[in-house]
């Protein structure tokens, strides 16, 4: 029966492959695997029959002369849980409601437990179910405080050479043409020769981890752990090694690699692994009861002193890794290095006559954003101390020249004295950035792969999702973030752990490909968590390493997220370490105190010590995260800019239309992506907002394209109110969307627009010029007209409202990326036309020209 209790114990440390998206996006059967681990735990086995009736003895409540709660009672006495048990709910519904799910399941299911065991107990259908739920609950809730510890350590530890060297012999048993290399081992499969590094991943670290932890938790509760901790832990690194060697073999005959991550795979490979645990180690289960004064000791029973002091060394040693130094701010003043890349260039305008792939590829919008915020300066001089002494931070980006030792000693010293280092990298060594970065970084510990990332299962573009909690402070502002195509960063465990992408698999570089991409179907890689963003402190200074350049380029630099990174690296970047040493202090009196409070509790029972070092455990850990996440907050908050910020504002809800937030744009046809990034040519810096609220909030213009969601009540007032203070509203609509409510907007000036679409070919303005090409214009009812069809039909109106306007246009496809082609284009005739239409009227928007002044594009101008 023990068996069936450690595979249930199995099965809930495998429920987190089901409920985090750890290689798989999250799936639906982890409510069984929850179900399931609690029904085996009923099962009768010596182990838990001794916790079931050690929890039914009723306790007394008297409080003994060392202010510790005596729950002793005579031998036999049944019945329910202790009142006294509900204490536990203190930090269980702390963590219910501070914990994001679904790391609060395990508060949840304990909850429940200690209410049923109070309320039903043995007198309603049996005390069994209750217990099996009191033990799921305290190893799901335990689980959920090691697994960032194990995803984190999974993100610094990916292929381990000696590993593979030590397993080679057992596999050349089986094979003898098995030969390895650099720690990975080759063997000959059917079709070619297949390689595989040993790496945590494929050695099922996660999962394995989890299961030790609760087996560990299991027995501690009932028996005497640390006695077979030692043989148990041998158990797991056997069996973990056998399991190695036979999925190596099953992927080898498959060829392909993606058995080490199948979810099913996992969890059929590591079934026998319980068996050995209850044969193979079998633990001395005898209950842990202490007598004393001839009455037993009972388990629920808290010892008050001991309980405070596990609860503050939780405290502490979560928040050893929960805090972040505020440091002390500096000026501000930043270095954008240009003398050591020719790559991403800042220095020439973007402007509206300078198109193309280097247009793209260019960092002018950030570095002008950047001086917004800071005293930004082009840096084209060589690096000296004297010149480095006069900023606060230096970036360097995607340098494709080497730097001598001794301008990286000047940039080690740089920040050993104080200052702010930004080093960005892009994927697969391209143009050598990762070879001129890795020799800086190297001086911190820090280390650009040769590699580029994808989705673990579907190899498509990355993204990233700021946790709740645990969010560095770079990333507080930035909920979600997607990446164009990164490479991966070796960095120290406990250093600045910014960015581990989940589900990701990271192929090493091949030089024989375009931009040296590596082909998708390679079949060695990394996968699970990969580090994309990193940084170290380093004396007084700070350093941060951001692996895709890509992201900050002028078409993707406004796509939400990407300027919010930047900024949050700059402030954290902008500071002096002055409470570093206060994470070494922490987990030193962390250690002292587990120490003081073992001391505390060895004169109690078992069950008892475990239930107090559980509920202390449990509120220390929520009370550090409440406590250093407030701190976190107050002391990195969103930056505001020192100058004016021309902007201006797209709605997402209710408009429809495609943006390249969390893909690329996948329909050319819904793409506004070129008509966005445009507006960065007239000197705008455009925000994607998901509501219509946040988008009147956020710019004095607002832009609405191809609304489908009707408006209530209050939007439509605070339409109205936005555009009487002084707002432009600029309104795009597709006629041929039947299910359009552009009408909402347009019924506040008793405007409507016809479902016809013209099948004339051109745009004229009042005084007759032709524009450009027509692509499906509506016919506007009201207004004063700007642009109009053959015929006088108007395509183009507004009208006024206190200082404000609302704009009209009826042809949504014109500014479509069907038209307008990528934001790479080298414009012809016809879509130059388009553009300068587009510019016009975001001039007309921010008032610098007049409405009826719209003029036809003169190639001669451009």
């Amino acid at each position: 029966m023990i068996f069936l209790n450690y595979l249930g114990l199995l099965l809930l440390s495998l429920s987190w492959l089901w409920t985090l998206h750890v290689f798989h996006p999250p799936g639906g059967l982890w409510p069984v695997f929850i179900v399931l681990g609690i029904a085996l735990l009923v099962f009768p086995a010596r182990s838990v029959t001794l916790i079931r009736d050690h929890l039914r003895y009723r306790g007394g409540g008297r409080i003994d002369p060392d202010g510790h709660q005596d729950m002793s009672r005579r031998k036999g006495e049944y019945g329910r849980l202790p009142r006294a048990s509900l204490m536990l709910l203190i930090p269980m519904i702390l963590a219910i409601f501070t914990l994001p799910r679904p790391f609060n399941l395990g508060p949840i299911v304990l909850s429940i437990a200690l209410i049923g065991g109070v309320v039903r107990g043995e007198g309603v259908g049996g005390f069994r179910p209750i217990t099996g739920g009191l033990i799921a609950g305290a190893v799901l809730t335990v689980q959920s405080f090691l697994f960032p510890i194990v995803a984190l350590i999974s993100a610094h530890v990916h292929t381990v050479p000696v590993l593979g060297y030590i397993l080679y012999p057992f596999i050349r048993l089986f094979d003898p043409t098995a030969y390895v290399s650099g720690g990975v081992i080759f063997v000959s499969s059917v079709e070619e020769i297949f390689g595989l590094g040993v790496s945590m991943e494929k050695l099922a670290l996660i999962p394995m981890a989890l299961f030790f932890a609760a087996v560990v938790l299991f027995r501690a509760a009932v028996g005497d752990a640390l006695r077979t901790l030692l043989r148990l832990l041998l158990a797991f690194l056997v069996y973990g090694a056998v399991r190695f060697i036979a999925v190596f073999f099953a992927a080898v005959i498959l060829n392909n690699e993606v058995i080490f991550w199948n979810r099913l795979a996992i969890l059929l490979s590591l079934i026998p692994l319980p068996l050995l645990v209850a044969w193979g180690v079998p633990g001395a289960f005898h209950g842990g009861e202490r007598e004393k004064d001839g009455k037993e000791a009972i388990a629920v029973g808290v010892p008050l002193r001991g309980t405070v002091v596990v609860a503050l060394a939780a405290f502490l040693a979560a928040g050893s890794l929960l805090f972040h130094d505020p440091g002390s701010r500096k000026g501000g003043r930043v270095l954008f290095d240009e003398r050591y890349s020719d790559w991403e260039w800042s220095t020439q305008v973007y402007d509206r006559d300078w198109y193309g792939s280097k247009s793209g590829y260019n960092y002018y919008c950030l570095a002008e954003y950047i001086n917004h915020f800071f005293d930004m300066e082009r840096g084209l001089e060589p690096f000296t101390p004297e010149y480095l002494a006069g900023f606060d931070i230096v970036i360097i980006k995607t340098p494709t020249q080497s730097f001598t030792e001794d301008e990286i000693d000047m940039l080690s010293e740089y920040v050993e004295n104080g200052g702010g280092l930004y080093l960005i990298g892009d994927h697969t060594n391209v143009f050598g950035t990762s070879t001129n970065l890795n020799p800086i970084a190297a001086r911190f510990g820090l280390r650009f792969n040769y590699d580029s990332t994808y989705q673990l299962h579907s190899l498509a573009l990355t993204n990233y999702y700021s946790p709740r909690f645990l969010a560095h402070p770079v990333m507080l502002h930035v909920p979600h973030f997607f990446f164009a195509t990164s490479c991966s960063m070796d960095s120290p465990v406990f250093g600045e752990n910014v960015i581990a992408g989940n589900a990701l698999r990271a192929i090493h570089l091949d030089y024989s490909q375009v931009s040296y991409f590596p082909k998708k179907d390679e079949k060695e890689y990394d996968f699970g968590y990969v580090m994309q963003m990193a940084g170290v402190k380093a004396g007084k200074g700070r350093v941060l390493g951001f692996t895709d350049s890509t992201v900050f380029s002028n078409f993707f630099m406004f796509i939400p997220g990407k300027p919010e990174l930047f900024l949050g690296s700059l402030d954290w970047l902008n500071r002096t370490n002055r409470w570093s040493f206060l994470n070494l202090l922490f987990i030193v009196s962390s250690v002292l105190l587990v120490v003081y409070s073992a001391a505390i509790l060895r004169r109690y029972d078992r069950l008892t010590v475990s239930g107090s070092v559980f509920f202390g455990l449990t509120l220390g850990v929520v009370l550090s995260l409440l406590v250093f996440e407030s701190l976190k907050r107050n002391a990195y908050p969103p930056l505001k800019p020192i100058r004016e910020i021309k902007t201006i504002a797209f709605d997402q809800d209710p408009s429809r239309f495609e943006m390249p937030v969390k893909h690329l744009v996948r329909n050319k046809h819904a793409g506004y992506h070129t008509f966005y990034v445009w507006t960065q040519r007239m000197g705008f810096a455009p925000s994607l907002n998901k509501t219509l609220t946040q988008s009147l909030e956020a710019s004095p213009i607002t832009v609405v394209v191809n609304p489908v969601r009707k408006l209530s009540i209050e939007e439509i007032d605070s339409v109205v109110e936005y555009i009487r203070k002084g707002g432009n509203l600029l309104l795009i609509v597709e006629p041929r969307n039947r299910m359009s409510t552009a009408g909402d907007f347009l019924g506040i000036f008793r405007m409507t627009i016809s479902h016809s679409v013209s099948d004339t070919t051109s745009i004229s303005n009042i005084k007759g010029e032709r524009i450009c090409d027509a692509y499906g214009a509506g016919f506007i009812n009201g207004g004063i007209p700007l642009l109009t069809l053959p015929g006088g039909r108007v395509v183009f109106s507004y009208e006024k409202l206190g200082k404000g306007r609302l704009f009209v246009f009826s042809d949504y496809k014109i500014f479509s990326q069907a038209t307008t082609g990528p934001t790479s284009i080298v414009p012809n005739l016809r879509t130059r036309e388009i553009f300068e239409l587009e510019y016009q009227i975001l001039e007309i928007l921010q008032g610098t020209r007049r409405p009826e002044d719209i003029r036809p594009y003169s190639p001669a101008e451009g």
